[in-house]
């Protein structure tokens, strides 16, 4: 049985970050090895930490990120950002969810998230 890649967004990160409820599920992820973070998440937890904590704060939780044992999915192309935008103006949902599901539709069946997604399982 082939193993599924499991999504962590931004939600799931802050969870292990401030080690909230949730996290135990977070490091279990983790230590499975099957865990993917999309550059959208590390965006949105510098930036948010950098309003909230500060820069030192920001910068340090973006090093502690880089080096967990993680697929980091770096790149968008066209055809995604497109698909994302039409997925974002008819549904209103969050834009990060939107550019992330046409393409990982492809490599993952299952996200670490706190809201569920329409048409993608999350596992318990």
């Amino acid at each position: 049985m082939t193993v599924k890649p499991i999504l962590l967004d931004t939600s799931a990160l802050l969870t292990l970050i401030e080690d909230e409820a949730g996290a135990a599920r977070v490091e279990q992820v983790l230590r499975a090895g099957t865990a993917i973070i999309v550059w959208t998440s590390l965006l949105e937890v510098v930036y948010v930490t950098q309003q909230e904590r500060g820069v030192p704060e920001a910068e340090r939780r973006y090093a502690l990120l880089k080096v967990l044992p993680v697929t980091l999915l770096w790149s968008m192309d066209e055809p995604i950002l497109l698909i994302a935008a039409r997925f974002k103006a008819a549904y209103r949902s969050r834009l990060q969810m939107r550019l992330l599901r046409p393409m990982l539709r492809t490599i993952t069946r299952y996200f670490c998230i706190k809201t569920p997604i329409r048409g993608i399982s999350q596992r318990d």
